[in-house]
């Protein structure tokens, strides 16, 4: 009984409940192990459902579970077997590519991915279509850490996302400068609000010929 319920715990950490893939925690563990023997070249790759809150808020938790089972086993079906898959999020995957030394290669691996998105999904008596964006940081370009490439690949994710002609985005540099210079200007807005830094001025703008 006791073994049963260490096992049941072990599942509950390292894999999601609703696909059987690894977890967060697992590809975390996971790069962390890739990086610690020093794997000279690879890709992360993030993945999620744009407008997932919409489809599980108009058609169900239960609908949405179907999508999310149905999206994995897609992926896994796709991403062939020498690599790892994993949900890290509601609506999230990653794909960890080992030994992908060419940009090019891994591009044309995510378009690959991605098309098998292009029709619709049958999910029981419905048929939906969904779209997918991928962010990706590349290893080791784009970071040397566990927490720098998941970071990289998320904030690459946001680009894709903003890009209806194109969902897949690389890393570059100038999106970590954006996100940190938005912190700090969230962070000093606060600061003003806090200390009633901030004044309202009203000019109005008058025609002068018509005094309106």
């Amino acid at each position: 009984h006791g073994k049963m319920q260490e096992e049941a715990i072990r599942y509950l950490t390292y894999f999601d409940v609703v696909t059987g893939l690894p977890n967060r925690i697992s590809v975390q563990e996971t790069l962390y192990q890739v990086l610690k023997e020093k794997q000279s070249c690879g890709a992360v790759l993030y993945f999620d459902v744009d407008k997932f809150k919409v489809i599980n808020d108009t058609l169900g938790v239960s609908f949405g579970d179907n999508i999310l089972f149905i999206v994995a086993e897609m992926l896994r079906e796709r991403m062939g077997s020498q690599h790892f898959l994993a949900k890290v999020g509601d609506d999230e995957f990653v794909i960890l590519l080992y030994d992908i030394r060419d940009r090019t290669a891994v591009q044309t691996y995510a378009k690959h991915i991605l098309d098998c998105f292009a029709e619709p999904l049958k999910v029981g008596n419905r048929s939906i279509r969904i779209a997918i964006s991928v962010g990706i940081a590349l290893l080791p370009e784009d970071g040397t850490t566990m927490e720098t490439l998941i970071k990289h690949a998320e904030l690459a994710l946001s680009r894709a996302k903003e890009q209806p002609d194109n969902r897949i985005a690389f890393f570059e540099q100038s999106m970590a400068d954006e996100a940190y210079r938005k912190l700090v200007l969230e962070e000093d807005l606060r600061h003003a609000l806090k200390n009633g830094e901030l004044l309202l001025y009203y000019q109005p703008i008058v025609d002068c010929s018509t005094r309106s």
